[in-house]
């Protein structure tokens, strides 16, 4: 949804320096999150299977 926003932005704003760098920021904000969450998420449901 977030990039949805961004690209939202984008289309209505003019072409300029300051909304392309939102718009590459966003994307390797939301991009890192993704990889993390990735990441993590198998270790924590083994480690959460071993407990019940």
């Amino acid at each position: 949804m977030s990039v949805f926003l961004i690209l939202t932005l984008h289309a209505k704003a003019n072409t300029g320096t300051v909304i392309d760098n939102i718009v590459g920021i966003s994307f390797m904000v939301v991009l890192f999150s993704l990889i993390i969450q990735s990441l993590t998420v198998a270790p924590l449901a083994k480690k959460l299977l071993k407990r019940s």
